[in-house]
């Protein structure tokens, strides 16, 4: 209900609602029923240690 609530006014009011912390895709599944197409979280990608996030960006660059 209070997810429902969120994603309805942010709708009203123009603006994109990401999620965050989602961790399964029972829990996508539900958000994106309820409006919500953009997450973040574990289920997207699992946390980077400092090396791995420096790597990620610096193929990201080429």
């Amino acid at each position: 209900m209070v997810v429902r609530s969120v994603i309805d006014m942010a709708g009203s009011l123009n603006l994109i609602v990401i999620a965050e912390g989602v961790e399964t895709e029972e829990q996508r599944d539900l958000l994106a029923a309820e409006g919500c197409a953009i997450y973040q979280g574990f289920l997207c990608a699992p946390p980077l240690t400092s090396v791995a996030l420096a790597a990620l960006i610096a193929g990201a660059r080429r």
